[in-house]
């Protein structure tokens, strides 16, 4: 029975999804009925709500879907959300953006200083996936910042020598974009892969070892003499 005073009962996925946001089975109802041909863009209103866990739940549909283009000056404003889930969920859906826009690298990439250890390793893996062209444009839109100076120095140009000092180095900043270069030139840059994992920063190792991790379950990391079974084990627990 109608309860009075209620609005309408929800008819479509978008509308379930709105009543419990936080139900994973409303979730799979919604990326399945994208799959089908409904539009990404009605994700849109629901990334702008006020409400938290809508928020995250269409950002993770937005990361899940097949292509967030549609929806990246959403998941663009997502990335300022007070909620670090939020923060780094976004962050993942705009990676599986086919546009990069420099807008979006603006706000994505000084997201690397994050206080928040999962938001900060999300931006790190950002940063890392770029192509230079993208990297380019991206430190031309943060002008006389840090971060961009970083990126220049140290990214594509950067000697092995070079990126072993900036990880075991104090600016922190500098070690987080040093790290992400690294996770860049993947198995070339394995062994400062193994280094980056032990230092003290949490998402300088954060991103390291996710970065090993990802290496290890596609058959990618070379044979070592000594390996830290413990995080192996966890690799496979989490394949």
């Amino acid at each position: 029975m109608p309860v009075p005073g209620a609005g309408p009962a929800p008819t479509t996925p978008i509308g379930f999804l709105k009543e419990h946001p936080k139900s994973k089975a409303r979730v799979r109802k919604v990326q399945a009925s994208i799959a089908e041909g409904s539009p990404v863009a009605e994700l849109g209103p629901l990334l702008l709500s006020h409400d938290k866990d809508l928020v995250r739940a269409a950002a993770q549909i937005a990361a899940e879907v097949g292509d967030s283009e549609p929806v990246l000056l959403d998941l663009c404003r997502v990335l300022g959300h007070r909620d670090a889930q939020a923060r780094a969920i976004a962050l993942q859906a705009i990676d599986n953006s086919k546009t990069s826009l420099v807008v979006v690298e603006a706000e994505a990439l000084p997201l690397i200083e994050d206080k928040n250890k999962e938001v900060a390793v999300a931006a790190i893996e950002h940063l890392a996936g770029l192509d230079e062209k993208e990297r380019g444009a991206a430190a031309a839109a943060l002008p006389g910042t840090d971060i961009a100076g970083h990126i220049t120095e140290l990214m594509d140009v950067a000697r092995p020598r070079e990126l072993k000092e900036a990880l075991n180095g104090d600016d922190t900043l500098r070690a987080r974009v040093a790290v992400a270069e690294v996770i860049r030139r993947a198995d070339k840059g394995e062994a400062l892969l193994y280094e980056a994992r032990s230092k003290k920063d949490a998402a300088v190792s954060g991103a390291a070892l996710a970065a090993l991790r990802a290496m290890f379950l596609t058959g990618d990391l070379k044979p070592r003499a000594r390996i830290d079974s413990l995080w192996l084990k966890k690799a496979r627990l989490r394949s």
